[in-house]
Protein backbone atom coordinates (compact mmCIF):
# COMPACT_ATOMS: atom_id res chain seq x y z
CA UNK A 1 0.00 0.00 0.00
CA UNK A 2 0.87 3.54 -0.16
CA UNK A 3 0.04 6.79 0.10
CA UNK A 4 -0.22 9.47 -2.38
CA UNK A 5 -0.48 13.25 -0.58
CA UNK A 6 -3.02 15.34 -2.64
CA UNK A 7 -3.27 18.63 -0.56
CA UNK A 8 -1.65 20.57 1.87
CA UNK A 9 -3.36 24.02 1.92
CA UNK A 10 -1.44 27.46 3.23
CA UNK A 11 -4.88 29.47 4.63
CA UNK A 12 -2.48 32.08 5.45
CA UNK A 13 -5.68 34.59 5.83
CA UNK A 14 -6.52 32.21 8.70
CA UNK A 15 -3.02 32.36 10.46
CA UNK A 16 -2.61 28.27 10.06
CA UNK A 17 -2.21 25.48 8.03
CA UNK A 18 -4.65 23.02 6.93
CA UNK A 19 -4.09 19.38 7.63
CA UNK A 20 -2.51 16.62 4.65
CA UNK A 21 -5.42 15.27 2.87
CA UNK A 22 -3.75 11.84 1.76
CA UNK A 23 -4.81 9.11 0.08
CA UNK A 24 -4.43 5.66 0.47
CA UNK A 25 -3.83 3.13 -2.96
CA UNK A 26 -4.32 -0.71 -2.75
CA UNK A 27 -5.43 -3.55 -4.39
CA UNK A 28 -4.64 -6.61 -6.27
CA UNK A 29 -4.37 -8.67 -9.58
CA UNK A 30 -5.35 -12.18 -9.97
CA UNK A 31 -4.73 -14.62 -13.88
CA UNK A 32 -6.59 -17.11 -13.58
CA UNK A 33 -6.30 -20.76 -16.16
CA UNK A 34 -9.41 -23.26 -15.65
CA UNK A 35 -9.75 -26.68 -16.82
CA UNK A 36 -13.61 -27.03 -16.60
CA UNK A 37 -15.80 -30.13 -17.67
CA UNK A 38 -19.37 -29.88 -17.17
CA UNK A 39 -20.02 -32.84 -19.26
CA UNK A 40 -21.02 -31.15 -22.60
CA UNK A 41 -19.46 -32.89 -25.49
CA UNK A 42 -17.30 -29.96 -27.84
CA UNK A 43 -18.50 -29.41 -31.01
CA UNK A 44 -17.35 -26.40 -33.30
CA UNK A 45 -13.97 -25.77 -31.57
CA UNK A 46 -14.98 -25.57 -27.70
CA UNK A 47 -12.90 -26.59 -25.26
CA UNK A 48 -12.92 -27.12 -21.14
CA UNK A 49 -10.05 -24.57 -20.80
CA UNK A 50 -10.47 -21.01 -20.11
CA UNK A 51 -8.15 -18.04 -19.09
CA UNK A 52 -8.89 -15.02 -16.89
CA UNK A 53 -7.80 -11.83 -15.24
CA UNK A 54 -8.76 -9.55 -12.13
CA UNK A 55 -7.98 -6.60 -11.07
CA UNK A 56 -9.20 -4.26 -8.23
CA UNK A 57 -7.90 -0.90 -7.46
CA UNK A 58 -9.17 0.18 -3.79
CA UNK A 59 -8.93 4.11 -3.22
CA UNK A 60 -9.40 4.73 0.24
CA UNK A 61 -9.05 7.81 2.74
CA UNK A 62 -10.16 8.95 6.43
CA UNK A 63 -9.89 11.82 8.67
CA UNK A 64 -10.58 11.81 12.74
CA UNK A 65 -12.56 14.45 14.04
CA UNK A 66 -11.84 16.17 17.38
CA UNK A 67 -14.65 14.36 19.32
CA UNK A 68 -12.77 11.05 18.42
CA UNK A 69 -14.61 10.07 15.20
CA UNK A 70 -13.24 8.77 12.42
CA UNK A 71 -14.86 8.68 8.63
CA UNK A 72 -13.64 7.13 6.36
CA UNK A 73 -14.38 6.75 2.10
CA UNK A 74 -14.35 3.72 -0.15
CA UNK A 75 -14.19 3.35 -3.79
CA UNK A 76 -13.35 0.49 -5.61
CA UNK A 77 -12.54 0.18 -9.12
CA UNK A 78 -12.41 -3.20 -11.41
CA UNK A 79 -10.31 -4.30 -14.38
CA UNK A 80 -12.54 -2.48 -16.71
CA UNK A 81 -12.22 0.68 -14.72
CA UNK A 82 -15.95 0.53 -13.04
CA UNK A 83 -16.60 1.38 -9.60
CA UNK A 84 -17.53 -1.93 -8.33
CA UNK A 85 -18.31 -0.92 -4.61
CA UNK A 86 -18.38 2.99 -2.79
CA UNK A 87 -19.32 3.71 0.56
CA UNK A 88 -19.05 5.94 3.48
CA UNK A 89 -18.44 5.16 7.10
CA UNK A 90 -18.18 6.88 10.67
CA UNK A 91 -17.44 4.93 13.82
CA UNK A 92 -16.34 5.38 16.80
CA UNK A 93 -17.20 3.87 20.52
CA UNK A 94 -20.39 3.66 19.40
CA UNK A 95 -19.42 1.02 16.49
CA UNK A 96 -19.80 1.53 12.79
CA UNK A 97 -22.54 2.79 10.37
CA UNK A 98 -21.67 2.49 6.42
CA UNK A 99 -23.79 4.38 3.59
CA UNK A 100 -23.03 2.91 -0.01
CA UNK A 101 -23.40 0.72 -2.74
CA UNK A 102 -20.58 -2.12 -1.15
CA UNK A 103 -20.95 -5.47 0.87
CA UNK A 104 -23.24 -4.58 3.95
CA UNK A 105 -21.90 -5.35 7.24
CA UNK A 106 -24.06 -8.61 7.74
CA UNK A 107 -22.80 -10.08 4.69
CA UNK A 108 -19.09 -9.82 6.29
CA UNK A 109 -20.24 -10.95 9.70
CA UNK A 110 -21.61 -14.48 8.32
CA UNK A 111 -18.12 -15.25 6.43
CA UNK A 112 -16.28 -16.86 8.63
CA UNK A 113 -18.64 -20.13 8.87
CA UNK A 114 -20.51 -19.68 6.17
CA UNK A 115 -18.20 -19.04 3.03
CA UNK A 116 -18.09 -22.27 0.79
CA UNK A 117 -19.69 -20.78 -2.94
CA UNK A 118 -18.95 -23.17 -5.27
CA UNK A 119 -16.75 -20.83 -8.35
CA UNK A 120 -15.76 -22.39 -11.50
CA UNK A 121 -18.06 -25.33 -12.08
CA UNK A 122 -20.12 -24.55 -14.58
CA UNK A 123 -22.94 -27.12 -13.13
CA UNK A 124 -26.28 -26.23 -12.85
CA UNK A 125 -27.18 -24.96 -15.23
CA UNK A 126 -31.00 -25.73 -14.11
CA UNK A 127 -30.19 -25.85 -10.44
CA UNK A 128 -31.52 -22.51 -9.51
CA UNK A 129 -33.91 -24.47 -6.83
CA UNK A 130 -30.36 -25.17 -5.01
CA UNK A 131 -28.07 -22.80 -3.53
CA UNK A 132 -24.13 -23.15 -3.97
CA UNK A 133 -23.60 -21.72 -0.30
CA UNK A 134 -25.66 -21.02 2.53
CA UNK A 135 -25.02 -17.10 3.36
CA UNK A 136 -28.20 -14.62 3.22
CA UNK A 137 -28.98 -12.01 0.72
CA UNK A 138 -27.04 -8.88 0.20
CA UNK A 139 -27.07 -7.25 -3.24
CA UNK A 140 -22.97 -6.04 -3.75
CA UNK A 141 -23.87 -3.16 -5.99
CA UNK A 142 -27.13 -1.57 -4.33
CA UNK A 143 -27.24 1.18 -1.99
CA UNK A 144 -27.80 0.48 1.61
CA UNK A 145 -27.45 1.44 5.29
CA UNK A 146 -25.21 -0.87 7.65
CA UNK A 147 -24.83 -0.57 11.21
CA UNK A 148 -22.35 -2.97 13.63
CA UNK A 149 -21.89 -2.57 16.82
CA UNK A 150 -18.41 -2.74 18.82
CA UNK A 151 -17.73 -6.22 20.68
CA UNK A 152 -19.23 -6.26 24.00
CA UNK A 153 -18.31 -9.02 25.78
CA UNK A 154 -17.69 -11.68 23.09
CA UNK A 155 -20.92 -10.40 21.28
CA UNK A 156 -21.88 -8.54 18.40
CA UNK A 157 -24.69 -7.36 16.28
CA UNK A 158 -25.46 -5.73 12.79
CA UNK A 159 -27.71 -4.89 10.73
CA UNK A 160 -28.42 -4.09 6.88
CA UNK A 161 -31.31 -2.28 4.73
CA UNK A 162 -31.06 -2.11 1.44
CA UNK A 163 -33.90 0.05 -0.62
CA UNK A 164 -34.92 -1.43 -3.80
CA UNK A 165 -36.13 2.45 -4.72
CA UNK A 166 -39.56 3.46 -5.69
CA UNK A 167 -40.67 1.32 -8.54
CA UNK A 168 -40.19 -1.70 -6.08
CA UNK A 169 -40.67 -3.51 -2.60
CA UNK A 170 -37.90 -5.70 -2.89
CA UNK A 171 -36.90 -4.66 0.33
CA UNK A 172 -33.71 -6.48 2.04
CA UNK A 173 -33.29 -6.28 5.87
CA UNK A 174 -31.12 -8.18 7.52
CA UNK A 175 -29.14 -8.90 10.67
CA UNK A 176 -26.57 -10.78 12.59
CA UNK A 177 -25.23 -11.79 15.47
CA UNK A 178 -22.27 -13.45 16.78
CA UNK A 179 -20.52 -14.66 20.08
CA UNK A 180 -16.69 -15.33 20.36
CA UNK A 181 -16.13 -17.30 23.81
CA UNK A 182 -12.38 -17.88 23.14
CA UNK A 183 -11.83 -21.84 21.76
CA UNK A 184 -14.79 -20.99 19.11
CA UNK A 185 -17.33 -18.47 17.89
CA UNK A 186 -20.42 -18.63 16.75
CA UNK A 187 -23.01 -16.66 15.02
CA UNK A 188 -26.66 -16.24 13.19
CA UNK A 189 -27.71 -14.54 10.21
CA UNK A 190 -31.31 -13.68 8.65
CA UNK A 191 -32.34 -11.72 6.08
CA UNK A 192 -36.02 -10.94 4.33
CA UNK A 193 -36.37 -9.73 0.71
CA UNK A 194 -39.97 -8.44 0.00
CA UNK A 195 -41.36 -9.19 -3.01
CA UNK A 196 -41.31 -7.14 -5.71
CA UNK A 197 -45.42 -6.20 -6.01
CA UNK A 198 -45.46 -5.69 -2.38
CA UNK A 199 -47.73 -8.87 -1.96
CA UNK A 200 -46.88 -11.92 0.88
CA UNK A 201 -44.25 -14.10 -1.44
CA UNK A 202 -41.42 -12.48 0.01
CA UNK A 203 -38.14 -15.00 1.07
CA UNK A 204 -36.48 -15.27 3.91
CA UNK A 205 -33.07 -16.78 4.48
CA UNK A 206 -31.23 -17.33 7.57
CA UNK A 207 -28.37 -19.81 8.67
CA UNK A 208 -26.30 -20.36 11.77
CA UNK A 209 -22.89 -22.07 12.24
CA UNK A 210 -19.39 -22.16 14.26
CA UNK A 211 -15.81 -21.68 13.64
CA UNK A 212 -12.82 -22.82 15.71
CA UNK A 213 -9.20 -22.76 15.22
CA UNK A 214 -6.86 -25.97 16.89
CA UNK A 215 -3.19 -24.69 16.61
CA UNK A 216 -2.44 -25.20 12.72
CA UNK A 217 -6.09 -27.09 12.34
CA UNK A 218 -9.12 -24.69 11.39
CA UNK A 219 -12.67 -26.09 11.23
CA UNK A 220 -16.28 -24.40 10.23
CA UNK A 221 -19.62 -25.31 9.87
CA UNK A 222 -23.08 -23.77 8.81
CA UNK A 223 -26.70 -24.36 8.09
CA UNK A 224 -29.18 -22.18 6.03
CA UNK A 225 -32.72 -22.73 5.47
CA UNK A 226 -34.21 -20.11 2.47
CA UNK A 227 -37.48 -19.80 2.31
CA UNK A 228 -39.87 -18.03 0.05
CA UNK A 229 -43.94 -18.25 0.43
CA UNK A 230 -46.66 -17.91 -1.98
CA UNK A 231 -49.20 -14.92 -2.51
CA UNK A 232 -51.58 -16.94 -0.34
CA UNK A 233 -48.87 -16.87 2.55
CA UNK A 234 -47.69 -20.70 1.91
CA UNK A 235 -44.43 -21.69 0.71
CA UNK A 236 -43.25 -22.65 -3.04
CA UNK A 237 -39.95 -23.29 -2.15
CA UNK A 238 -37.73 -24.14 1.15
CA UNK A 239 -34.16 -24.91 0.71
CA UNK A 240 -31.87 -26.18 3.62
CA UNK A 241 -28.04 -25.90 2.72
CA UNK A 242 -24.70 -27.28 4.37
CA UNK A 243 -22.05 -25.51 4.45
CA UNK A 244 -18.44 -26.72 5.69
CA UNK A 245 -14.93 -26.34 6.10
CA UNK A 246 -11.46 -27.73 6.85
CA UNK A 247 -7.81 -25.96 6.94
CA UNK A 248 -4.46 -26.85 7.41
CA UNK A 249 -1.70 -23.99 7.96
CA UNK A 250 1.22 -26.27 9.51
CA UNK A 251 3.78 -25.94 5.84
CA UNK A 252 5.71 -23.46 6.00
CA UNK A 253 4.30 -20.77 3.64
CA UNK A 254 1.63 -23.25 2.47
CA UNK A 255 -1.98 -23.38 3.03
CA UNK A 256 -4.22 -26.27 2.39
CA UNK A 257 -8.31 -26.16 2.38
CA UNK A 258 -11.23 -28.30 1.85
CA UNK A 259 -14.58 -27.32 1.21
CA UNK A 260 -18.13 -28.90 1.04
CA UNK A 261 -21.75 -27.82 -0.02
CA UNK A 262 -24.99 -29.65 0.61
CA UNK A 263 -28.22 -28.42 -0.86
CA UNK A 264 -31.72 -29.45 -1.18
CA UNK A 265 -35.28 -28.59 -2.18
CA UNK A 266 -37.61 -29.63 0.43
CA UNK A 267 -41.07 -28.40 -0.94
CA UNK A 268 -42.61 -26.99 -4.14
CA UNK A 269 -42.50 -28.31 -7.59
CA UNK A 270 -39.05 -28.82 -7.43
CA UNK A 271 -39.18 -30.82 -4.41
CA UNK A 272 -36.29 -33.37 -3.80
CA UNK A 273 -33.45 -31.24 -6.28
CA UNK A 274 -30.07 -31.67 -5.02
CA UNK A 275 -26.89 -30.48 -5.03
CA UNK A 276 -23.37 -31.38 -3.61
CA UNK A 277 -20.26 -30.31 -4.08
CA UNK A 278 -16.42 -30.26 -2.97
CA UNK A 279 -13.62 -28.07 -3.25
CA UNK A 280 -9.87 -28.78 -2.08
CA UNK A 281 -6.97 -26.15 -2.49
CA UNK A 282 -3.38 -25.54 -1.68
CA UNK A 283 -2.19 -22.08 -1.96
CA UNK A 284 1.11 -21.32 -1.40
CA UNK A 285 2.87 -17.63 -0.67
CA UNK A 286 5.49 -17.00 -3.23
CA UNK A 287 6.53 -13.44 -1.63
CA UNK A 288 4.69 -11.01 0.61
CA UNK A 289 1.74 -10.32 -0.89
CA UNK A 290 2.04 -12.74 -3.90
CA UNK A 291 0.18 -16.07 -3.57
CA UNK A 292 0.16 -19.27 -5.96
CA UNK A 293 -3.26 -21.20 -5.66
CA UNK A 294 -4.19 -24.88 -7.10
CA UNK A 295 -7.63 -25.71 -6.86
CA UNK A 296 -9.98 -28.97 -7.50
CA UNK A 297 -13.27 -29.03 -7.97
CA UNK A 298 -17.04 -31.19 -8.33
CA UNK A 299 -20.57 -30.82 -8.16
CA UNK A 300 -23.51 -33.50 -8.94
CA UNK A 301 -26.89 -31.77 -9.29
CA UNK A 302 -30.05 -34.21 -9.44
CA UNK A 303 -33.18 -32.77 -10.71
CA UNK A 304 -35.85 -35.29 -9.29
CA UNK A 305 -38.57 -33.80 -10.75
CA UNK A 306 -37.63 -34.09 -13.61
CA UNK A 307 -36.49 -38.28 -13.39
CA UNK A 308 -32.73 -36.25 -13.61
CA UNK A 309 -33.08 -35.71 -16.99
CA UNK A 310 -31.93 -32.21 -16.43
CA UNK A 311 -29.38 -33.66 -13.51
CA UNK A 312 -25.79 -32.46 -14.20
CA UNK A 313 -22.45 -32.82 -13.26
CA UNK A 314 -18.98 -30.81 -13.75
CA UNK A 315 -15.28 -31.03 -12.07
CA UNK A 316 -12.49 -28.86 -12.48
CA UNK A 317 -8.48 -27.52 -11.97
CA UNK A 318 -7.88 -24.12 -11.30
CA UNK A 319 -4.93 -22.30 -11.01
CA UNK A 320 -4.28 -18.74 -10.31
CA UNK A 321 -1.37 -16.10 -9.39
CA UNK A 322 -2.70 -13.27 -7.54
CA UNK A 323 -0.44 -9.90 -6.43
CA UNK A 324 -1.64 -7.63 -4.03
CA UNK A 325 -0.17 -4.18 -4.08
Amino acid sequence: MRKVLLTTTALVAFGGVSAASALDISGSYSFDYVINDNGTANTGGNNNTNMASDMNVDLTSSTTSDAGLTFSVLVRLNHDGNIEDQKAGVSGDFGLIELGASDGVVDGMDAFYAGSDLPHTGAGTTNSTVNAGSGVADTATAEKISYRTPVISGFQAGFTHQDAGRTSKADINSYAVTYDFGVAKIGYASSTTGAAAGTSAETEMKNYGIASTFGDFGIRFSNGTDTTKTVAGGESSKIDTSDWGLSYGGIENVSLYYNGVSSEEKTGDNAGDKMDGTIVGLAYTVAPGVTAKLESGNSDYTDATAGNTNGDQANYTFMSLSVDF
